[in-house]
């Protein structure tokens, strides 16, 4: 049985077309949100991406109706205006269902629902769904390929990767037990440090450290190259799992000084306290830790997906990330999403009244929070601070 898919039919492709209905400048919404999408400078999410399927999908039922039998009822958009501006909306659509057929792209990064559906009946439909809109708006048509995938790095899968191919590390991981005993108290996703059995606290420091030579390892291997080329695509694999939006500020001077907050922060694992994030750069090394942790004790453990979860509640407790001081997780938010919610009343506001220009940059992820101190290395002249206020000294 073949799979259907609809791409007008899901609450975001619907919410669109209700509200172009009664848009005053539905041709200049469509512009504003294809440009939003395509100009993302993190990653596309699921919402955004319905939203650029059913903007592209509209401009395609323009000039070809015949697409979907509810065209008919569809308010009429591009018949008076002027063919520059039909042209402009046609390519924006065009470039967007290119995008939206390969499972990633460098200018959107990771196709969200690859990622959901992977190399499946169900993605195949949908590329071929899309290469029908896609070829009313091209010509010479392209023809569908069956099966097209791809693989990429993201911070969402940044779990065993390559570096932990190193041998010392390999044998480090087997040593960790197998987690078939996890205890009742860990199944508790909301449970504290002070109800955490020493048992759990132990295993999932050990797999934090052993995420952290996993990082270190991948830093070190990568650091040679990156040192003799210009060409930023070359960039560690591990950097590529920091935000995209940042990309060109993530030179070998970055790469140094991220390596010294991960050993630094790897320093503080023999102490019992929480590791405690001192600035920017620590909050987002502690992020990538967590799921590399989370994924070394799930993959090391016989108890089943259930206690994911708890696993990673465990793993929370060993940090102390410090969001009083800023929430790093912003940094991965999508501007696109920022803009939609600005047009389109049903898009959330997931920034919280923030925005994309209120991010610091990465030439300040390691000037230290109020009241912490950092390695001194990361506070020497070619980081821009020369004044040695927060400088940790040992």
């Amino acid at each position: 049985m073949s799979e259907e898919v609809d791409l007008l039919g899901n609450d975001s492709a619907l919410g669109l077309l209700e509200y172009l209905e009664d848009a005053d400048s539905p041709e200049r919404d469509l512009r504003d949100i294809l440009l939003a999408i395509l100009n993302e400078d993190e990653c596309v999410t699921s919402l955004a991406f319905e939203i650029g399927v059913a903007a592209s999908a509209k401009i395609a039922l323009e000039k070809d109706p015949r697409l979907d039998a509810g065209a008919a009822s569809l308010r009429r958009i591009t018949d008076d205006l002027p063919a520059s501006e039909v042209n402009e909306l046609r390519t924006l659509a065009r470039d967007f269902l290119r995008y939206a057929m390969e499972p990633y792209s460098l200018r959107i990064g990771h196709n969200p629902l690859y990622g959901q559906w992977g190399s499946t009946p169900r993605w195949d439909a949908y590329r071929r769904e899309l290469l029908k809109y896609f070829n009313v708006l091209t010509s010479p048509p392209l023809v569908a390929r069956e099966g097209a995938g791809g693989e990429g790095n993201t911070l969402w899968d940044s779990g065993l990767d390559a570096s932990v191919d190193d041998g010392i590390i390999q044998a480090n991981l087997m040593r960790l037990p197998t987690l078939s005993t996890w205890s009742a108290v860990a199944n508790d996703a909301y449970a504290t440090h002070s109800v955490f059995s020493l048992p759990d606290r132990k295993a999932a420091r050990n797999a934090v450290a052993y995420a952290a030579s996993s990082l270190i390892s991948g830093l070190l291997h990568d650091l040679p190259t990156f040192e003799t080329t210009a060409d930023r695509a070359l960039a560690p694999r591990e950097l590529s799992k920091l935000p995209r939006r940042f990309r060109s500020y993530y030179d070998v001077g970055f790469a140094r000084r991220l390596l010294v907050c991960v050993i630094s922060l790897t320093d503080m694992l023999h102490a019992p306290a929480r590791v405690r994030a001192r600035c920017v750069a620590d909050q987002l090394i502690i992020i990538l830790l967590k799921l590399k942790a989370e994924r070394i004790l799930d993959e090391l453990s016989d108890t089943g997906d259930q206690l994911s979860a708890s696993m990673g509640s465990v793993i929370d407790d060993v940090f102390d990330l410090r969001e009083d001081a800023f929430d790093a997780s912003l940094t991965y938010m999508s501007s696109s999403l920022w803009h939609l919610h600005r047009m389109l009343s049903f898009v959330p506001d997931v920034w919280d009244g923030t925005s994309p220009q209120d991010l610091p940059r990465p030439d300040t992820w390691f000037a230290p929070f109020p009241g912490e101190v950092v390695h001194p290395y990361l506070m020497l002249p070619e980081s821009g601070e020369q004044n040695g206020e927060g400088v940790e000294r040992r």
